[in-house]
């Protein structure tokens, strides 16, 4: 994996993980708003499902794959978010 796109994910997940933690639990609801009528990026659907194939197909890093299933949630929003946008 590109050394960029593995820091990349690892920044991003590291940020949705958090939301899951319960200190930052309150904060999921404005985020999920945020991605439904702010999140602007109609491209980034490519490249983060790269980064998610990578990440899966790199076997070494299971502490980061996990954390990626825990969020998948919340970057398949961005993911189909993205993707719309770019149907448009």
């Amino acid at each position: 994996m590109q050394r960029s796109n593995a820091a990349l994910l690892m920044f991003q997940v590291r940020i949705l993980y958090l939301l899951e933690e319960k200190n930052f639990s309150q904060f999921r609801p404005m985020f999920m708003l945020y991605i439904e009528r702010t999140f602007c990026a109609p491209l980034v659907h490519r490249q983060i499902l790269v980064c998610i194939k990578q990440v899966l197909e790199n076997q070494q890093q299971g502490e980061l794959i996990s954390r990626v299933s825990s969020v998948l949630d919340m970057i398949f929003k961005f993911i189909v978010q993205s993707a719309q946008l770019y149907a448009k």
